[in-house]
């Protein structure tokens, strides 16, 4: 609690569009405000409805196009003139559909041109969808549309349903919503998203933080650290390329918890038998394993060494051969039977050197 800073507390996080970590960018049509997820740098609605327009030129479709997402655009309205229902059938609203239908379905342009007015309802009385100014249908609060699909969505509270129309309603891939993680996990992730923010090197998707968040929920787990690494590597779902970059942000939340919980330096990674020497100030997430030296004693020896050797200032990559070749022999005394520092004499040595030569000689590595 003390780490995670307030701004990443909340249970629902809401990113703009154009924040350089979570962001994808402004939808290119002038005055929408939603993030560019779409493709062609639209969000996903005008996206969906460039494509319904035959994929026509993407800058004249954003010049021209409403701004409005379809759910605030107004619904049609009954073509007979004055009348302001909603159209239901034929372009026109109910009433008018069935006198039309009653009168033999003459031509329309005709008919509708001289079909008598409804009454309306009365004065200043308006659908209930903030937007819409259509005459309420029958006794109810909304007009044909919108009553439509009132009742589609099984006649939901009509505070719930009228949210969905809000001009501040924020499309879900600027969300994050991590209230139904179990609360260590709701942590380990607002920390993950705020070490992304701090370090403005990779983005992260709200859509990929909530395939993680959706993975976890399902899991049943109460802190990444349950799991290794490893572990959660492959279990997040089939190995397939759209998977990738949830897995990567899970391995990477993993992490950067796991670095928390330990202390950083040498105090805390020395004790280890796999260094991460991201935690000693080195680039990436390298590794130096003593765990494959087998005698205790040679490991905690190696260990100094080692960490003597950084500490001069070698290049990793010779402490890292170093460590390879106390690695083999470590190996070899196994072989032979050597379990303690005495055993390792002049005569074991050279039955080392030899053994290397058979194994070696000849090749770049025998010099290394």
């Amino acid at each position: 609690m003390a780490t995670v800073r307030t701004e990443f507390r909340e249970e629902v996080l809401v990113f703009a569009a154009d924040d350089p970590t979570f962001g994808a960018g402004v939808c290119r049509v002038p005055a929408c405000d939603r993030s560019a997820t779409g493709g062609y740098g639209l969000c996903q609605g005008h996206h969906l409805r460039w494509k319904t327009a035959g994929r026509p030129d993407v800058d004249a479709f954003a010049s021209s196009t409403d701004p409005q997402w379809r759910l605030q655009r107004p619904n049609k309205v009954c073509r007979v003139e004055g009348c302001r229902y909603g159209s239901a059938r034929g372009g026109m609203c109910v009433t008018h559909a069935q006198r039309w239908h009653r009168a033999g379905r003459p031509d329309l342009d005709g008919w509708v041109a001289t079909a008598s007015p409804v009454k309306p309802p009365a004065t200043g009385t308006v659908c209930g969808v903030p937007h819409c100014d259509l005459w309420p249908e029958a006794a109810g609060p909304f007009c044909h549309s919108h009553t439509a699909t009132w009742r589609a969505n099984e006649r939901l509270d009509i505070e719930q349903f009228l949210k969905r129309f809000s001009t501040e309603v924020v499309p879900a891939d600027q969300v994050v919503r991590l209230d139904g993680l179990a609360p260590q996990l709701r942590l380990e992730i607002a920390y993950a998203l705020q070490c992304r923010r701090d370090e403005r090197a990779t983005k992260a998707p709200p859509t990929v933080v909530m395939a993680v968040v959706r993975f976890l929920i399902d899991a049943e787990e109460h802190s990444l650290l349950d799991r290794a690494e490893d572990d959660w590597r492959t279990s997040i779902g089939r190995p397939a390329p759209a998977d990738s970059n949830p897995r990567a942000f899970l391995v990477y939340a993993r992490r950067r918890v796991e670095d928390l919980a330990h202390a950083e330096g040498w105090e805390g990674e020395y004790a280890h038998d796999v260094w991460h020497l991201r935690r000693l100030g080195f680039d990436g997430n390298q590794t130096l394993r003593f765990d494959t030296i087998g005698q205790p004693w040679l490991r905690a020896l190696a260990k100094r060494w080692v960490r003597w050797r950084l500490e001069t200032g070698l290049v990793l990559e010779t402490v890292r051969r170093g460590l390879r070749v106390v690695t083999r022999f470590a190996a070899f005394c196994d072989r032979v039977g050597s379990t303690k520092l005495a055993d390792i004499d002049r005569q074991l040595l050279e039955r080392y050197l030899a053994d290397l030569h058979v194994e070696m000689a000849g090749r770049p590595q025998h010099g290394v």
